[in-house]
This record gives C-alpha cells, structure tokens and sequence, in this order.
C-alpha cells in the first residue's frame, strides 16, 4: 500500500479491547453466536443519514446497532492498541506528520445472515473529521466484507478469526458491507479526527527547486496567453489572457474541511508546491469549493439537422424551406 491511499488496513490481537455491554456482560473475543444473538437482543435497527434526512430502510441499510450509551470501553487498555494502530493508520493514508489522529466512538453494529450495507459515503459530522475506522472483531462469519472504493482501487475486508481488523477510509471514499452468509459481523465504528494545532510548529515540506521553476513558469505563461475560445464563443475582439487557473484536488471536502490542515493524501504536497509556485509567479491562491458541470453540444457550429422522412443528413436552413 503506498502512503496516500485513499484507505489503509491494520489488525492487532484482541488482548487490549475490554468491551461491556449493558444488558450483555463482557463481550467475549472471538464472539461466540449466543452472545452475537443477545447483542441483537438489546440493538436497534440501524438508520442512515441522506442529505439532511436521517432514515431507515432494510433495502438499503439491513444490520442491528446497540445504542451507544450501552457500550464501555475500558480506554486505558484500549489505547495501547488503538494508539500505535492509529499512528501507522496516518501514515498509510498520507495525512501529515506530527499531527494527530484520533478515534471517537460511533455506533456498535451486528450484521446477520443476509444483513448488508449498499455503497455509500460517511458524511463528515464534525469540522475536525477526515474519516472513517471499522473496527471488526474476530468471529465465525463468512460473507459481509467491508469493500472500499470503486473500480480498480476496490479493496475487501473480511471478518477475522482471532484477531481485530482496522480499517481506515476517508469520508469521501465510497464503501458497502456485503451480505453475510453465515454468523455473525460485529463492529466498532469510529469517526476520524485529525488535531491541527500540535504543540511544535510543523516541519515546512522540502520541494524541488527545480519543479517549483517549472510549475512558477507555467503560470506565467498560462497568465500571458491569450485565451483560445471554443469556436461558437469567438468574436472580433481581441482575446484576452485568462484571470484563473482552477486545479481540482483528488478527494472532496466540505467548507469546515477545506483547510490546509486537513488535506487528504497527496492534496496536502500539492497544494504546498502550488502555494509556491504561485508566490514564485507573484499570482494570488486560494482553496475553494467547486461544482464541476459539463455543457454538452448535439449541434455542430452553424449546421442544423434534417431529419426529414427519418434521414440523417446536416443541412444549413434556407430561407425558402417552409415551417
């Protein structure tokens, strides 16, 4: 996995996680399948948020989530494990050095047979939030992989035997949980923070002086030329040079998100080389949030379509061709 993933994965022995549940006792690792059905016995449906709507329906989310107010976590314990895991987690995801990753508890969930979750993002509950962790403990379960992505860069998860799994995603990484076959799955879901405000100041990134020239110098001429325009868009007067230059980032943000702090992956370099490229060139920079539309033409320029008696044939309109 190289440094920048969009998602990054880790297990650890069970021996540190000290989990209660009220109404259950001392939650037994692996977890065997009567206790599995007596966390059910004290869960809910699990609901799931759309937009501003918060919502329940089995044919897009189907699993059991204990309310969290029963869930205890002996943190003293916990953190010897969760802490490293956490550390190593930063790394592979490309989130800064010296910045610090915490884990807030979210929900507890159990999936039984047939239970599943249909692709979808996390949205980011809090302005500090970057991501996701899915804690999975160990079980007998077959089937209900976690699968994080969307193509060529999709990665399965499945339920581990003796040890906990962790994986870490950011929050606009598309994800879903498939069916389970058989068992049981059962998770701790974490919201990601990351802190930006460490204690010393931060190392300033080292970049090429070389590809910092080269990136100064494609500004100034992108700012010195004269703007091509698409032919439709062309008149007699002189083209002008642009007065802006928009970089798309690879992950998206929220406007509590968007902060230098809080880059994912590889944004974070790339932001910083632009920075001071810009500075180099003398242009100004700013992040902000974008809406990408894409305008479509089904006419080429000055030609109309006949579609008379169902030929395809292009035909400029005369004036003599009757409505």
């Amino acid at each position: 996995m190289s440094p920048g993933s969009s998602s990054a994965h880790a297990t650890a022995g069970a021996d540190g996680l000290h989990l209660e549940v009220s109404g259950v006792g001392r939650v037994q690792l692996p977890v065997p399948t009567e206790q599995a059905r007596q966390l059910i016995r004290v869960a809910r449906p699990a609901r799931y948020g759309l937009g501003e709507q918060t919502l329940r329906d089995p044919r897009v989310r189907d699993t059991w989530e204990v309310p969290k107010s029963r869930v205890r976590i002996d943190q003293r314990r916990w953190n010897k494990t969760l802490v490293p895991v956490l550390e190593r987690l930063r790394g592979d995801l490309g989130l800064p050095a010296g910045r610090t990753l915490k884990a807030e508890l979210h929900s507890m969930l159990v999936y039984a047979r047939g239970q599943f979750f249909v692709p979808h993002q996390d949205s980011e509950k809090a302005g500090s939030m970057v991501g996701s962790l899915v804690v999975t403990l160990p079980s007998s379960c077959t089937g209900g992989a976690l699968v994080v992505g969307q193509g060529p860069t999709r990665r399965e998860s499945r339920s581990p035997r003796s040890r906990l799994s962790f994986v870490a995603f950011y929050g606009d990484c598309r994800h879903e949980v498939r069916p389970v076959r058989s068992g049981h799955r059962i998770v701790l879901t974490y919201n990601l923070l990351l802190h930006d405000d460490p204690p010393t100041a931060l190392p300033v990134p080292a970049h090429s002086t070389e590809g910092a020239g080269q990136l100064a110098a494609f500004l100034k001429s992108h700012f010195a030329a004269p703007a091509e325009k698409p032919s439709w868009q062309r008149t007699e007067a002189p083209a002008e040079p642009p007065q802006r230059l928009v970089y798309l980032l690879d992950h998206q943000y929220t406007e509590h998100s968007l902060r230098g702090a809080l880059l994912k992956g590889v944004d974070g370099p790339r932001v910083e080389a632009l920075r001071d490229a810009a500075q180099a060139a003398e242009c100004e920079i700013a992040l902000a949030l974008a809406e990408v539309h894409q305008t479509w033409s089904a006419y080429e320029a000055d030609d109309h379509w006949d579609g008379r008696r169902g030929h395809g044939r292009w035909n400029s309109w005369d004036d003599d061709d009757e409505g």
